[in-house]
């Protein structure tokens, strides 16, 4: 049988998923690569853009969702475990990262600035998928309701 996603607890854990990915990858980018990305734009006549966090602090939030809805998708293959919760994120995060080192293949982006910015989204989705995981299986609110 089938079972259907619960979709506000992909909702609510995505965002918690989303959430922990963004306090993890913020200070990083803003605090340890961001210095050195700054260098190398200026150094290539390009102006840093400000808008730069408004574009990926909600992007976060959307890796979060995906996270825990192919975690809900997938509970009945690998049950609702930890492991799922890995293979959630590697389904969600290998993508991503491909896709950003297509800038170091083009030359847009020096292998080691790829490095810095990858280390900390990679270990905020893992973070992420695992509490987001935990959340869709048991999630805050399991705490039977009080009959008065």
């Amino acid at each position: 049988m089938k079972q259907a996603i619960n979709l506000k607890r992909v909702f609510i854990g995505g965002f918690i998923a989303g959430m922990i990915i963004n306090i993890i990858d913020t200070p990083n980018g803003a605090l340890i690569s961001g210095p050195a990305i700054i260098e190398f734009l200026e150094a290539h006549n390009i102006t840093p853009n400000p808008l730069v966090p408004a574009y990926f602090l909600p992007l976060h939030i959307v890796f979060g969702w995906m996270l825990v809805w192919v975690y809900a998708a997938l509970i009945p293959m690998f049950g609702a475990t930890q492991r799922n919760a890995i293979y959630s994120t590697l389904v969600i995060m290998i993508p991503t990262r491909l896709f950003s080192l297509g800038f170091v293949v083009m030359g847009l982006l020096p292998f080691n600035l790829f490095l810095m910015l990858s280390a900390s989204v990679i270990v905020g989705f893992f973070i992420g998928g695992l509490v987001g995981g935990w959340y869709y299986n048991k999630g805050l609110d399991t705490v039977p309701e009080q009959s008065i």
